[in-house]
């Protein structure tokens, strides 16, 4: 046995029983490291507003979220663990209408590795339908898998207040529209302009009219292209020969099918059956919404919108108000996932220290560009107990936000703080001390001017959380939304002008509300109707038939209101009305608007006074008789 025994120096063996003590030190300290870091990540993400996300499509087509913040609690009303095992969850939420769609951005992103951006609408088990708006980086990966690290924001109030603004654009259009029909003398103008009025109002690409015939020898239905409105930057085919004496059959059965029955088509191009997908896909054109029209009880023919930019789902609210207008012509942050397993300390304890050291480098590399693909800015800053602030970490997103580094950002917050517009300095430091008061969650929409000279529209979001020593963290994003802004001020613009066209019509238009018990009450009325009636708006608005006109008048109108609501289509007729003591006659048009539940909620009315057409046409019975 002694010939096995190995001796060795004792002042040997103790160094090296030192150094693998040293070794094991280090190996700890530098688990502790990453455990710390990966924890404040995960506290991060989870106060970030939104769902930071990591999404994952394998080659073989399977789906994965590897990692989701706890935000997906408050959007899906699911929790992190529940989605990472079951990912088809978030899927199965997303409304009918918007599926298709949504997987097709994917798709075309996975194909592109462009960034990835897109709308939709979910429905929570709890019954709730949002609005979120999506943005990630694809990443392709060494064995060929995408990796997708981005974030969601619920976005339904700004959708509905944006559904509701372009609601009453398209009723002030329809009302422009309609003043075009009853004002321009030329009968191929008046069309024409109103079809601008209309395509503006209602942000389509193309609006045409189509109209039936039937062949002289074969008696086939026939339709042909008769006006058109296009927006800048798209071709007009009104001259095309290819659109006159078509058949139906060019278009697709279902169209005759529908239109002969009164039923408008509705749908974004991916909805058609293949072979009619395909010749609206050769036009460039994404959603169509085709309403026929019906001039004396009869099917005329059809007028068109298209869309060739947006998969766009037509609203009930745009549909009732498109359908009216056809009358007056006569719709991730992926998951960070961080697993390094510990390898057993044996033999080679060097080794595994330089593994754990890599693993760390990889941890923090990981993070960088986790938080560098997330689109915007993430940040975390501190405020003491004395009211220092410090930004204790800035995202690479600020080069791209504001054209600096982090590291400057770090050294001196003031170089963003200087970039504010000066308008908005008051208000921005404001809402920080409120937020800061309050520790309510933070969010504000800013100007900047870059260095370069550049201005963008900013929306910061933050979370703040007051630690035990006082000190208040801020975990938070900001964006870019400059785009959108700048929509919101064209809208805004277009509605003041569509507004004051209202208000400066020769013509009468009102505006009459369907209250649930069936009365019927005035909500507003322009300028012409106080010149045409001599009644002031002032004892219009709120006012109900029989308050406004008294039994016997009130009775006639309500009977005409009843007819429009009943046929739930717009209506025209003449009436004799007698507002002076003196009758007067009025070409009227009803047009009915229906809400989300398909019920008519309100009636436009446009009237035009006819006497003195009546009075010559009275005349001309009379000399008639007489011969």
């Amino acid at each position: 046995m002694e010939n096995n025994l190995i001796t060795i120096d004792k002042n040997i063996y103790e160094s090296l029983k030192g150094e693998l003590v040293t070794l094991h030190e280090t190996v700890a300290g530098l688990e502790d490291k990453l455990r710390q870091q990966e924890v404040e990540f995960a506290r991060m993400a989870d106060n970030v507003p939104g769902m930071i996300y990591q999404f994952q499509l394998a080659v073989d087509g399977t789906i994965s979220f590897p990692y989701v913040s706890s935000g997906c609690r408050e959007f899906y009303e699911l929790d992190p663990q529940q989605v990472e095992e079951n990912p088809q969850l978030l899927f199965d939420m997303v409304h009918d209408d918007d599926l298709s769609r949504l997987q097709e951005t994917i798709n075309i992103s996975a194909q592109s590795l462009q960034k990835w951006e897109s709308e939709w609408r979910i429905i929570t088990h709890s019954g709730k339908e949002k609005w979120l708006y999506g943005v990630s980086q694809p990443v392709l990966q060494p064995g060929g898998n995408i990796v997708w690290d981005g974030c969601l924001i619920d976005i339904s109030q700004r959708v509905s207040a944006n559904k509701l603004k372009q609601g009453e654009g398209l009723l002030n259009g329809i009302a422009n529209a309609t003043s075009c029909l009853l004002t321009t003398q030329n009968y191929q103008n008046s069309i024409n302009a109103a079809l601008a009025e209309l395509g503006k109002a209602a942000a389509v690409d193309r609006i045409y009219i189509f109209e039936n015939y039937s062949h002289p020898v074969t008696k086939e239905l026939l339709v042909s292209h008769r006006w058109e409105w296009v927006a800048d930057g798209v071709a007009a085919e009104i001259d095309f020969s290819l659109l006159q004496n078509l058949s139906y059959d060019y278009f697709s059965p279902l169209w005759y099918e529908y239109l002969s029955q009164g039923k408008p088509i509705a749908s974004t191009v991916d909805d058609f059956p293949e072979v009619e997908r395909k010749l609206l896909q050769a036009q460039g054109i994404r959603s169509i919404f085709v309403i026929p029209i019906k001039v004396r009880d009869k099917w005329w023919g059809f007028i068109g919108f298209e869309d060739y930019k947006t998969l766009r789902q037509w609203s009930n609210a745009e549909k009732s108000i498109l359908q009216a207008s056809a009358i007056s012509f006569g719709g991730a942050i992926a998951h960070y996932q961080a697993e390094y397993e510990l390898k057993c300390l044996n033999e080679e304890l060097e080794n595994r220290v330089k593994e754990r050291t890599f693993a760390l480098a990889a941890s923090e590399a990981r993070l960088q560009r986790l938080a560098g693909n997330v689109p915007g800015m993430l940040y975390q800053y501190q405020i003491s107990t004395n009211g220092d602030v410090r930004f204790s970490y800035i995202s690479d997103g600020c080069r791209e936000l504001f054209g600096v580094e982090p590291e400057q950002i770090r050294r001196n917050s003031d170089i963003i703080h200087k970039m504010i517009h000066p308008d908005d300095v008051a208000g921005f430091n404001q809402s920080i001390a409120d937020s800061v008061q309050s520790l309510n969650k933070w969010e504000y929409e800013w100007r900047i001017t870059t260095h370069g000279g550049e201005e963008k529209w900013l929306q910061g979001f933050s979370r703040l959380e007051q630690q035990p020593d006082g000190m208040i963290f801020s975990d938070g994003c900001i964006i870019d939304i400059s785009k959108r802004k700048l929509a919101e001020f064209q809208s805004q613009e277009q509605e003041q002008f569509l507004r004051i066209v209202y208000n400066g019509s020769e013509h009468v238009i009102f505006v009459v509300d369907v209250l649930e018990d069936g009365v019927f009450r005035y909500a507003g009325c322009n300028p012409a109707w106080e010149h045409a009636t001599g009644i002031p708006k002032e004892k219009v608005i709120g006012k109900t038939l029989y308050e406004l006109y008294g039994d016997v008048l009130g009775k006639q109108i309500e009977q005409t209101f009843i007819e429009c609501l009943q046929a739930g289509t717009p209506i025209t007729y003449e009436e004799c009305l007698n507002f002076d003591g003196t009758p007067r006659w009025w070409f009227t048009t009803l047009n009915p608007l229906k809400d989300d539940d398909d019920r008519i909620y309100r009636l436009v009315g446009t009237t035009l006074e006819i006497t003195e057409r009546k009075r010559a046409e009275e005349v001309v019975r009379s000399s008639e008789k007489n011969l």
